[in-house]
């Protein structure tokens, strides 16, 4: 799943659980090869992503942060839907925008989609405890027991961004083709 030769270990030196906009701060910067948009996971699973850098020093944005959205799905079933943190208990998210047609159940484990260059498919993210309808009735929004306890995260692995000048081509050459249309 993860090419561990081109992954950076770093140790988690601070860290908040208990706001609304939670960070982690790890010891490995610019310096180390550390940039923005770099997906951290740890030994159980999704983190976060990297948000800020110094020479020694990252910002990391993990799942625990109301700023922090990412793609994932239902493990076997591959319906997508978005991870999000409602702000209070650190242990849970939702998973918000799956539809209503997906097949699932409690107890289903929810991963990474690989739907972007900050992770690969497949990253544990947490299980399914709990199905709502969403406020429009038009999905479902899926309780997530996570997998990372965020008050005990200590290492961690940064990954490297993959393919993101070969994706950057492709997505100009698609607004190129949609300024020539309107």
């Amino acid at each position: 799943m993860l090419d561990t030769l081109a992954t950076y270990q770093a140790t988690v030196v601070n860290a908040t659980t208990d706001r609304k906009n939670n960070f982690l701060t790890i010891n490995m910067g610019e310096s180390d090869g550390i940039q923005p948009d770099m997906g951290v996971v740890g030994g159980q699973g999704l983190i976060g992503v990297v948000y800020q850098t110094t020479a020694h020093y990252a910002l990391v944005l993990p799942i625990v942060n109301m700023m922090s959205t990412i793609s994932c799905r239902i493990r076997g079933c591959e319906y997508l839907g978005n991870l999000r943190w409602d702000g209070k208990d650190s242990r849970f998210a939702m998973l918000e925008d799956v539809p209503r047609h997906a097949d699932f159940k409690k107890g289903d484990l929810v991963e990474t989609s690989g739907y972007s260059t900050m992770f690969p498919a497949g990253i544990l993210a947490g299980e399914i405890v709990d199905i709502f309808d969403s406020s429009d009735g038009l999905s479902y929004e899926l309780k997530v027991e996570l997998a990372v306890d965020f008050g005990r995260v200590h290492d961690v692995i940064v990954l490297p961004l993959h393919a993101v000048p070969e994706l950057n081509v492709l997505q100009d050459r698609i607004k190129k083709l949609e300024d020539k249309r309107d």
